[in-house]
């Protein structure tokens, strides 16, 4: 298989898997229409090391004027990679969560911190955001593409 570089506009024949630009600028509004909704106090975003959850978490950060913080994943721990300040009310972000674990891990680093996760928004409902143990009591938020609006 030739290495070429990919399309911008994935069809069925080339689907990469990859969220275009709309689509994620379209989720984004939508979480931040959803925290505005709900009278969420949000300070940061929160969303893990990977481009999909960057760029979605840069743009509802940007719809609600706040910052970004990114967690990784190093050599099986979980650490912040930009500072979290104590007292920050938090948002955890990701495209689509693929484990409980991913939101468990995410909710218990920002309370390590001394920060305040307030709900965990998803560009795609999946069943590990449907999670009630991971999500800790914590709202879920979902843009209105998902909500069939």
């Amino acid at each position: 298989m030739p290495i070429s570089p990919q399309p911008d506009r994935p069809t069925p024949e080339t689907d990469t898997g990859r969220p275009r630009p709309e689509d994620i600028e379209r989720d984004g509004t939508g979480l931040a229409r959803a925290v505005t909704a709900r009278d969420l106090t949000v300070d940061r975003v929160l969303v893990w090391d990977d481009a999909p959850a960057a760029v979605l978490g840069h743009v509802v950060a940007r719809e609600l004027g706040v910052g970004v913080t990114v967690v990784a994943e190093v050599e099986g721990l979980v650490e912040l990679v930009d500072d979290l300040p104590a007292g920050e009310q938090v948002l955890l972000v990701s495209p689509a969560y693929r484990r409980p674990e991913e939101i468990m891990a995410m909710r218990s680093v920002t309370s390590r911190v001394g920060a305040v996760a307030v709900a965990v928004a998803a560009g795609r409902s999946t069943p590990a955001c449907a999670d009630e143990k991971a999500r800790g009591g914590l709202p879920l938020l979902l843009p209105d593409s998902e909500l069939g609006q």
